[in-house]
């Protein structure tokens, strides 16, 4: 079983962003972030939840608006783009 969240920053610079991702990359935390201001996050350690994870992102980018959604196991999604931009979550978001 793992979490999944959506995070969604508005007004974040580039440099808030790529902090944003170092973040995921150090926790070893999944994700997905093929869209600018959108982060799709896989959580194996069940460690976050969506206060918890606020809170971080607010610690490394404070006063960034921040939306964080938990998602539910077998939650229907569709998307179009690039196949490569999906296969993630084809492979690790889908259980």
């Amino acid at each position: 079983m793992k979490n999944r969240f959506i995070l969604v920053v508005d007004d974040a610079t580039k440099e808030q962003r790529d902090e944003i991702t170092r973040f995921f990359k150090e926790q070893q935390t999944g994700y997905w972030h093929w869209f600018k201001d959108t982060w799709l996050i896989t959580d194996i350690s069940q460690r976050w939840n969506s206060v918890s994870l606020r809170d971080a992102i607010q610690r490394l980018v404070p006063g960034v608006n921040t939306l964080i959604l938990k998602v539910e196991s077998g939650t229907d999604w569709a998307a179009f783009g690039r196949k490569e931009q999906f296969e993630w979550l084809h492979k690790t978001w889908n259980d």
